[in-house]
């Protein structure tokens, strides 16, 4: 991605901006703005340069039509996604993952026509097989979001509240193309922490209360910071966001396992890291 530069009147980050049937250039005010537009401005780029073959890939993507529906209904989150509206089509978003995953996640920004030519000829033929692992993985997760969104009414509601408020940053509107394919791996093992939490729940509902009270101020303390920093650390890209779905699952689902140790007091060193970092 281009470096900072400065023009009269208008300071800025460059970077290519997706604009459907064509790119575009315009400047951000930030780093991560202007890296999150490159990067789906690449994305926009490469499925146009290799048009025919996304044709056969979206007709193939191993997804269903309740899928889509889930999808459609997803709403969108005005913090994470204020680029992005409900009633995004599963299918296009789905194709720009695919190509993000493939062509440009953990690897080096496209700067160049000559990076970027040698990147989709090195990697176009390698596409087929990540497209059907990503899309059935996809169309799972949007299977068990169907499952939790119709046992909701059912639920307890200060419980069902909390889950919705999990869900809203967890699976906004367009959330294949915010969050990172290493992390939305991790997805099943988030929602069926919701499942088994929903399981529980009729059985003892004030232990639930008592465990969602453990999360509730650390969230409390990461959503008000996010909305303060006006999108300085997108959230798919910040560990700290991720941990607190790993101390969820320590806390309603402990079998399912965590990436990696975690504990209230370990979530309570990281903020204290994270805010150095941000302050650094």
């Amino acid at each position: 991605m281009p470096e900072r530069q400065n023009a009269p009147g208008r300071v800025g980050y460059p970077a290519l901006v997706d604009e459907g049937d064509s790119v575009g250039l315009r400047a951000f005010a930030t780093p991560a703005e202007a890296r999150i537009s490159h990067q789906r401005g690449c994305a926009r780029l490469i499925r146009l340069v290799m048009a025919r073959d996304f044709k056969s890939y979206r007709r193939d993507l191993p997804v269903n039509v309740q899928g889509e529906i889930v999808y459609r209904a997803l709403t969108a989150h005005p913090l994470l996604n204020p680029d992005l509206v409900a009633g995004r089509d599963l299918r296009e978003d789905l194709l720009d993952r695919i190509v993000m995953t493939v062509f440009l996640e953990g690897q080096e920004p496209l700067r160049s026509a000559a990076a970027f030519e040698a990147r989709v000829a090195s990697l176009r033929g390698g596409i087929g097989l990540p497209a059907q692992e990503i899309s059935r993985a996809v169309q799972g997760v949007l299977e068990q979001l169907g499952r939790i969104q119709a046992a909701l009414p059912k639920a307890a509601p200060p419980a069902a509240a909390d889950i919705r408020a999990q869900l809203a940053w967890l699976t906004p509107a367009g959330f294949l193309l915010l969050t990172p394919w290493e992390r939305l791996r991790e997805f099943p093992r988030y929602l069926k922490a919701i499942e088994q939490r929903l399981e529980k729940l009729g059985r003892d509902p004030r232990r639930d209360a008592q465990l969602a009270a453990e999360a509730a101020p650390i969230e409390a303390r990461y959503r008000e910071r996010v909305k303060a920093e006006r999108g300085l650390l997108p959230p798919g890209d910040d560990e700290f966001r991720w941990q607190i779905e790993e101390f969820r699952v320590s806390l309603f689902a402990q079998a399912l396992g965590t990436r990696a140790p975690i504990s209230a007091r370990r979530l309570a060193d990281a903020w204290v890291a994270r805010e150095r970092m941000q302050l650094g």
